[in-house]
């Protein structure tokens, strides 16, 4: 009865295992797109002791803007570790408008 058991947990395990591995290489695969395209377009200075210039994320045209308000300039695609924390972000819609609204303004405002 045992081995049934310890049969059918160790099959779930191979399984859920084979899935994390799929997950980890598209997250990987966004992530990389994603520092590709954006990478420096938004600057984490910290939040103390930052002058009014360094107030927008590094970036002019977020002056004022939510992202900049809500002190979100961290969530950005500088580096992998960031990347991957912005995609857990948006794959659990945490906040995902501010996040969208941000990469709009920063590549697409003017037009």
């Amino acid at each position: 009865m045992f081995f049934w058991i310890f049969s059918s947990i160790s099959s779930e395990l191979l399984k859920k295992r084979t899935a994390s591995c799929v997950f980890q290489v598209f997250f990987y695969m966004y992530a990389i797109i994603g520092m590709e395209c954006f990478k420096e377009k938004i600057k984490y200075y910290g939040y103390s002791n930052i002058s009014d210039s360094e107030n927008n994320c590094g970036n002019p045209k977020l002056e004022g803007s939510e992202f900049v308000v809500k002190q979100y300039c961290n969530n950005n695609f500088n580096d992998i570790a960031h990347a991957f924390v912005l995609l857990f972000e948006l794959m659990v819609v945490n906040q995902w408008h501010d996040i969208l609204l941000l990469f709009v303004e920063t590549n697409f405002r003017g037009f």
